[in-house]
């Protein structure tokens, strides 16, 4: 049985695997609550971003199979680079979310960053210990200082 790799995928490469990731994608945006009138996000704007590098697509790939997806995002701010987490999708984090975290923090170290966010559910803690908690009331802020 194959290990778990994890690929940074170059946007050239989007397309090809797009068949493997969107399911992903539309997975987790399934789990926002849109309004009405229009859905906030879907599948084919993380597209765009990917194949336009304005975000990152990180595979974890295991028996020739995608099992989990993160999208990224770089952003500059007056003090700080910083790496935002925007999704993660898949299964088996449980297995692999070290080797997928250990990837994504050293692809943002070489791109100059000081600092990781990610903003998710409660449980993502007990995948991310050594993060330091934002506190607010509605919903649980993440950030690590690299």
């Amino acid at each position: 049985m194959e290990e778990y790799r994890v690929l940074l995928v170059q946007p050239k490469d989007i397309s090809r695997i797009w068949v493997g990731v969107k399911p992903l994608i539309d997975t987790a945006l399934g789990t926002i609550q849109n309004n009405d009138t229009r859905e906030y996000l879907i599948s084919e704007d993380f597209k765009g971003w990917l194949e336009a590098a304005l975000a990152q697509l990180f595979i974890v790939v295991k028996d020739n199979e995608i099992k989990l997806i993160t999208i990224t995002e770089l952003n500059t701010y007056p003090r700080d680079m910083l790496l935002q987490y925007l999704m993660i999708s898949g299964k088996e984090l449980k297995h692999c979310y070290k080797k997928l975290a250990a990837e994504v923090e050293a692809f943002a170290r070489r791109e100059k960053c000081t600092r990781m966010t990610v903003t998710a559910r409660k449980g993502m803690m007990k995948y991310l210990p050594e993060w330091e908690e934002v506190k607010d009331k509605h919903s649980i802020n993440l950030i690590k200082d690299l």
